[in-house]
């Protein structure tokens, strides 16, 4: 697989760490790219009593993608990888 240029208009840059994650406010999609060695975080507040469900959509046959949640202290809460 031979990686390709990451458009520049993604909106959810810099979030590439945990301390730059870009915070989520709303329960509408989220839509966005991942690129070659890319990682993206994202930090979303959840009441207590509601749930969350996340879903990454991608060409399977474009790569793998791994999804982790981790709680406010950055221990891993729930980890979902392919491959």
């Amino acid at each position: 697989m031979m990686p390709y240029d990451c458009p520049a208009n993604d909106p959810y840059e810099v979030n590439n760490d945990r301390n730059t994650a870009s915070s989520i406010t709303t329960a509408e999609p989220v839509w966005g790219s991942i690129c070659f060695d890319d990682r993206d975080h994202f930090q979303i507040s959840v009441a207590t009593g509601c749930s969350l469900q996340a879903r990454l959509y991608f060409n399977h046959s474009d790569g793998d993608l791994d999804l982790s949640l981790y709680d406010e202290n950055g221990a891993v809460i729930e980890h979902s990888f392919y491959g």
